[in-house]
């Protein structure tokens, strides 16, 4: 089957997205992923890689949400319909977010398409620990109603636990997010210390107050 990957991020450098893109390469589809343009692009065997002419901006919160989502959902239309026709994709892959793009492939379902939405964070959740005041106030009800719009026009849901897909208002298919097995195959023996070493696999992020 050919499957079309949509990013707002990198490939591969997005851990969750290339070892999806790659876990079905190695299960026999054809895999092509839309995503960022990057300084220096790695490139992937067995998953064809297109780069929009777009990358994340610099502009302070919320002013980067509008101008790097509004760029990315015009793009992602260009880019996902143009090869969704030419590649005559069977599924779309959305990783979130945004949201926005998903509902606007309804028309796709109608040719037997699979619409797959990927929930990394679920918008709402993220946007109320980075936005703050008026910007709240005016930006989040509108991502409340692209996620629940997305969620219901998607032919499956996938998300990463079982606390966020209790954030979704339907049922998911949970595919947990798993460190990479050469991450364990360091020699710690050589570690010349009497300290115990403490090994934490994840990410730490610095977020505002709400």
């Amino acid at each position: 089957m050919k499957i079309l990957m949509l990013a707002a991020s990198y490939f591969p450098s997005d851990v969750r997205i290339y070892r999806e893109a790659t876990a079905l390469r190695d299960a026999g589809h054809e895999v092509h992923v839309v995503c960022f343009e990057e300084e220096q692009p790695k490139e992937t065997e067995g998953v064809e890689v297109h780069r929009m002419p777009f990358s994340e901006s610099n502009l302070p919160a919320p002013f980067n949400w509008v101008v790097d989502y509004f760029f990315y959902w015009v793009l992602s239309m260009v880019y996902g319909y143009y090869y969704l026709i030419t590649l005559r994709a069977r599924a779309i892959h959305f990783h979130n977010p945004p949201d926005f793009p998903v509902p606007f492939f309804l028309p796709a379902r109608l040719f037997g398409v699979k619409l797959v939405f990927d929930i990394h964070d679920p918008t709402p959740a993220l946007a109320k620990t980075q936005l703050g005041g008026l910007a709240k106030i005016l930006v989040l009800p509108v991502l409340k109603f692209f996620f629940v719009v997305a969620v219901k026009s998607a032919s499956v849901v996938i998300t990463v636990s079982d606390p966020v897909a209790k954030l979704v208002p339907r049922k998911c298919v949970i595919v947990p997010n798993c460190p990479v097995e050469n991450f364990f195959k360091a020699d710690y023996t050589k570690i010349e210390s009497e300290l115990n070493t403490v090994v934490y696999v994840g990410v730490m992020v610095k977020t505002p107050r709400s």
